[in-house]
């Protein structure tokens, strides 16, 4: 499996900290071995660092492609099983609905509004049904 993410842009080093900590936990939770992340948080590792998601994912085949997309039809309850899935999230400035083509997937969590989480909130309740 392989996580792919974004940091959140306008957060202070304090709260990147954080948010690389929630990322870091639950990827070792589920022992994920390929995690990417577009950006850099200074003083912290264990990710493979992208300058641009389209980098982070051009390896990937479109079918395993799983993308979480605020406003996308189907919730993560739908998704399709897919051999070795590719997890996409992006962030408050990072729309993916542009990459999203057949065969990949895109699904969104059901909540109030579609950006009240942030991408490493969702992480373990997307790989909780992929896992």
């Amino acid at each position: 499996m392989i996580v792919v993410g974004v940091w959140e842009s306008g957060f202070t080093d304090e709260q990147l900290f954080i948010e690389w900590r929630m990322w870091k936990q639950t990827i070792s939770a589920y022992q994920i071995r390929d995690w990417r992340m577009v950006g850099n948080v200074p003083g912290c590792g264990a990710y493979q660092e992208f300058d641009r998601i389209e980098d982070a994912i051009a390896d990937i085949a479109e079918h395993r492609r799983i993308f979480l997309i605020p406003g996308a039809r189907q919730t993560v309850n739908e998704i399709r099983a897919v051999d070795n899935p590719a997890l996409i999230f992006g962030s408050y400035d990072e729309n993916l609905h542009r990459l999203v083509t057949p065969p990949s997937q895109a699904v969104r969590i059901p909540t109030p509004q579609d950006t009240d989480m942030f991408a490493a909130a969702c992480l373990p309740l997307v790989l909780h049904h992929v896992y």
